[in-house]
């Protein structure tokens, strides 16, 4: 090949055009597992596209209030102090006051 380039292009041509050749093949060998992942991603993300499709955006966003809601309501129940129990007979004993 390379004497074939040498009789028809000066020699700077010829380097250039094996280099680029050889560029090529180096990244043709890092770029066909990269397609492939690529394909294998595109794929599951046109999977997943059919699922959500199915999904009732209107009954997504209620459960999302909702959760939302249960959420503030835990964070609200979690500052609040744990009030002491009597061991002997299960009666709520009174609060200290909070200052």
């Amino acid at each position: 090949m390379v004497m074939n380039l040498l009789q028809t292009h000066t020699l700077e041509q010829s380097r250039e055009l094996v280099e680029r050749s050889f560029g090529q093949y180096l990244s043709d060998l890092t770029l066909a597992p990269q397609l492939e992942r690529l394909d294998e991603l595109s794929g599951q993300i046109t999977a997943i596209e059919t699922e959500l499709a199915a999904v009732d955006r209107h009954a997504f966003e209620h459960y999302e209030k909702l959760r939302d809601r249960c959420g503030k309501k835990n964070a609200c129940l979690n500052c609040l102090p744990s009030r002491p129990r009597s061991s002997s007979n299960g009666i709520w004993l009174p609060m200290s006051p909070i200052c």
